[in-house]
């Protein structure tokens, strides 16, 4: 984890706290609005300081719930799969009576 990309998402996240679902502040917009700031007040943090915001960003990850999405193409080529198999034993079981 980067220090500098914890410590700008903190601030973001911070910055962000009081807006509308719609109206949050994109990152890239955020990082060209605020640069000289947030380079400064980065350039102040302690090494302590640092980790905790890495610390923050790695919790984070570990909470966040991951959900597997379905894929359609894969579901088809599985489905398609199963017909095929079934095609071939309803063959086998023609053939043998």
């Amino acid at each position: 984890v980067n220090s500098w990309n914890a410590f700008v998402r903190a601030k973001l996240n911070e910055a962000n706290e009081d807006c509308e679902q719609g109206d949050h502040i994109k990152f890239t917009r955020f990082v060209a609005e605020n640069k000289d700031e947030l380079t400064c007040a980065h350039a102040q943090l302690s090494s302590a300081e640092k980790r905790v915001y890495n610390a923050q960003v790695v919790e984070a990850c570990k909470q966040k719930n991951r959900v597997a999405c379905a894929n359609p193409k894969a579901i088809l080529h599985d489905i398609n799969a199963t017909f095929t198999s079934m095609d071939h034993e309803v063959c086998i079981l023609s053939l043998l009576v």
